[in-house]
């Protein structure tokens, strides 16, 4: 049969089950003015993709150098808080863009498979400059290429790496694992369905000029095969990694992904924001700022 492409309109449960698998926007408040980069690569399928990257305070002293990645349905326009913070402790920072999202090549939102995060990871690392220290920032959907780089190859390239909120599966997984595959059969496409109680969240909608109301169904079924292929026995001897989540986190299952995280890096470190959402960075003062003492504190 041939599948429906007309607006859905969902019950507000179901609709709650499917967005909880994704990151949400939010402000682009920076002052700071960008370079641009297009780095080319090839993928696992051998196929050509690019790799968008904007690069701040370039002429820094610093020994730092700081990159940062973003989560599903983002792009670097909602990584304000990361240029602004880090930018004022005088490092140069690097954002890029995941496959699929802002300038970064690939069908908007989509993804063949996830092997493609983890390539297009493999890909940037080549390209790091050797006269510096490196710094990794990746939130949610974007922690996914870097944690699938360190399991490969079983070495870190990074003076550290910060994971926020990453995700390991979504919350409410068994009702997503269990509705996807109905839903995929009817349709291609699922309309976003935000409720956010953020000016900083409502104003990068309105001004997001990659914004797309539609999500491909295809993205959430590559997510639930990347999480029923996970190990959870394995283990790594990787230092220098730390992953942060918050106890109000709903749109990934984060008590998984702090079982995950222990597992998988017993060198590194795992904690906890309490009371903290999925988007550290943005909100409440006090959490904001217990993320940027995690983030700055030794650099």
């Amino acid at each position: 049969m041939n599948k429906a492409r007309f607006t859905i309109h969902f019950n507000k449960i179901t609709l709650m089950l499917i967005i909880s698998i994704m990151s949400l926007n939010t402000f682009g408040k920076t002052t700071h003015n960008a370079s641009e980069e297009i780095l080319s690569y090839l993928d696992y399928s051998n196929d050509e993709r690019t790799i968008q990257i904007y690069k701040y305070n370039q002429n820094s002293d610093s020994q730092y150098q700081y990159h940062v990645l973003h989560g599903y349905t983002e792009s670097c326009h909602y990584m304000w808080p990361f240029v602004n913070e880090i930018t004022a402790k005088g490092h140069s920072l690097n954002c890029l863009e995941l496959p699929g999202h802002g300038k970064s090549s690939g069908k908007r939102y989509d993804i063949d498979h996830f092997d493609t995060y983890t390539h297009h990871i493999k890909a940037y690392i080549k390209n790091l400059n050797e006269n510096k220290k490196h710094i990794f920032i990746a939130h949610s959907t974007g922690a996914v290429g870097i944690t699938n780089y360190l399991k490969e190859y079983n070495d870190n390239p990074f003076e550290h790496i910060y994971l926020i909120s990453p995700l390991t599966r979504p919350a409410f997984w068994k009702a997503v694992r269990n509705s996807i595959p109905m839903l995929s059969i009817l349709f291609d496409n699922i309309r976003r369905f935000e409720q956010i109680r953020s000016e900083d969240y409502n104003n990068t909608r309105d001004t997001d000029p990659d914004y797309h109301a539609y999500l491909p169904i295809n993205w959430t079924e590559n997510c639930i095969n990347f999480v029923e292929a996970q190990n959870s026995n394995a283990n790594y001897d990787i230092n220098n990694v730390t992953s942060i989540f918050g106890s109000s986190d709903a749109i990934i299952d984060y008590k998984h992904g702090m079982k995950m995280y222990d597992s998988w890096f017993p060198n590194s470190k795992v904690q906890l924001i309490e009371g903290g959402p999925h988007h550290l960075q943005f909100g409440d003062p006090k959490i904001t700022g217990k993320l940027f003492e995690i983030l700055l504190k030794d650099y």
